[in-house]
């Protein structure tokens, strides 16, 4: 009974059994979506004190939702137990992060204004398990891994006061962390599936640090985005009448059956020819 409990419990029928019948296990992914920072709308205090007060003010930034494209590979279980996909990303767009600070910098009431954008090339990897609802729709939920590059643009007005005050860069192009990924799926038809999900950072590896943000200009953001994906399948060759390896069902194209029609054949001309001899 507890071994049919824990295969009950792991083994599972997924939205995609069907599509594997007749389709091959691989596809591709197209993803379009939007892009953004947790936590870039929300203000800080700071200041830095050497003997006397070098700066000490409030930053507070702005970020808006921007462009994320995407194109990638999925790859189905055919037996899944924890595991039912596994996909492969490309996906590139736009970052963008306007930084203000008002305060005393080195005695001096200063207002700062800094805008930084990027575009952002990442290679995301995600291991996915679905919840079936019915047979064309599932929940699903993934863990992830990601490397990012930021091909920072010239920025207007930006500043990194820790960087001006200590001389050490801060500057990070090269990101790697931990994602956590949550949504839902649809099968169009077989072969095809719409799938809706959100993405967020879990745990920065480089830099490393448990907060899962990335350290931007001035402040440390959690990048997340909202994506929407088409997952297209093929179909599986056709299976041929020749190819003994294809089914058993398909055997040689000369078998057992058509070699013993043949040998009908063969016996019905030769009583042919002897009642031609009879008649004669």
């Amino acid at each position: 009974m507890l071994l049919c409990l824990s295969q009950d419990l792991f083994s599972q029928s997924t939205s995609f059994t069907s599509t594997l019948k007749e389709y091959r296990s691989s596809g591709w992914i197209l993803s379009a979506g939007a892009a953004g920072f947790l936590g870039a709308n929300t203000s800080w205090s700071e200041e830095l004190i050497d003997v006397d007060t070098i700066y000490s003010g409030t930053w507070t930034p702005e970020s808006e939702l921007q462009w994320n494209l995407g194109l990638g590979r999925v790859w189905l279980i055919e037996d899944p137990i924890l595991i039912d996909r596994i996909n492969l990303n490309l996906i590139v767009g736009n970052r963008s992060v306007t930084e203000s600070f008002d305060g005393n910098l080195v005695g001096i009431d200063t207002s700062l204004v800094g805008i930084t954008n990027s575009i952002n090339l990442g290679l995301h990897t995600t291991i996915f398990h679905s919840f079936t609802i019915s047979p064309d729709l599932f929940i699903e939920a993934g863990l992830g891994a990601a490397v990012r590059y930021d091909f920072f643009e010239n920025g207007s007005g930006v500043i990194n006061l820790d960087e001006a005050v200590t001389g050490v860069s801060t500057f990070q192009p090269v990101t790697a962390s931990l994602e956590a990924i949550i949504g839902v799926g649809a099968m169009r038809y077989k072969g095809r599936f719409i799938r809706v999900h959100f993405a967020t950072d879990l745990l920065q590896l480089a830099p490393i640090n448990g907060t899962g943000k990335t350290p931007w200009v001035q402040g440390d953001y959690r990048p997340y985005r909202v994506i929407l994906n088409l997952d297209v399948f093929r179909r599986k060759p056709a299976k041929g009448c020749a190819n003994p390896n294809l089914s058993e069902d398909s055997g040689e194209l000369f078998g057992k059956k058509m070699r013993g029609w043949r040998k009908v054949k063969n016996n019905w001309k030769k009583k042919r020819k002897s009642r031609r001899k009879r008649i004669l």
